[in-house]
């Protein structure tokens, strides 16, 4: 913080001095270059905060044996759903129907998606499609399920659908840390 208010303390007092760049100050005073004007601002800190700077208060880097482990959060990970990236020619109704005959009881085919727009339950005939959709299955509302049963879902459709890819929908405290699909409603 001493450091900081060294540094803001410095800056103003050149700027009084009426060294300045060219996007601020006074237009009756010349302006100077950017390095200039750096250059100034570290001249005064050195000649009025010398003492701030003393190099007693730096401390070398400590050499560790391992690495660290960082821990990001103590947070309540849930998983909550899951989506299934598939290519297919068929149409979403098609998709849909196999998805559900195979689909968990308590799971939810949520929405397909084709190039980030809503092709199934609802969606425009309009859309070109291409052959690349994203199945996304929900838990139903207030189901507490194991993060391996919705791979075990992937791997049971798998049979079916040509999968690519499968990523995981999370809630983080009870708080969603995924997008919501184009056209879906937040359960």
């Amino acid at each position: 913080e001493n450091h900081a208010k060294a540094i803001r303390a410095s800056l103003f007092q050149v700027i009084e001095r009426g060294v300045h760049t060219g996007d601020f100050g006074s237009p009756n005073s010349e302006s100077v270059g950017t390095k200039e004007f750096a250059s100034e601002i570290i001249k005064e800190i050195q000649k009025n905060y010398i003492d701030i700077l003393k190099t007693s208060t730096f401390s070398p880097p400590i050499m560790l044996d391992e690495n660290r482990m960082l821990s990001s959060s103590n947070a309540i990970i849930e998983t909550v759903g899951i989506d299934i990236f598939i290519e297919s020619d068929d149409s979403p109704e098609h998709i849909a129907s196999v998805v559900k005959q195979y689909l968990d009881a308590d799971m939810d085919l949520v929405t397909i998606t084709n190039r980030g727009t809503q092709v199934w339950p609802s969606g425009s005939v309009f859309t070109d499609l291409v052959d690349n959709f994203v199945v996304r299955i929900e838990r139903k509302s207030g189901l507490v399920i194991k993060k391996k049963r919705f791979f075990e879902q992937a791997t049971a459709l798998f049979d079916y659908l040509r999968i690519g890819s499968i990523e995981m929908l999370i809630m983080l405290d009870g708080e969603r840390k995924y997008s919501l699909a184009q056209g879906q409603a937040s359960r």
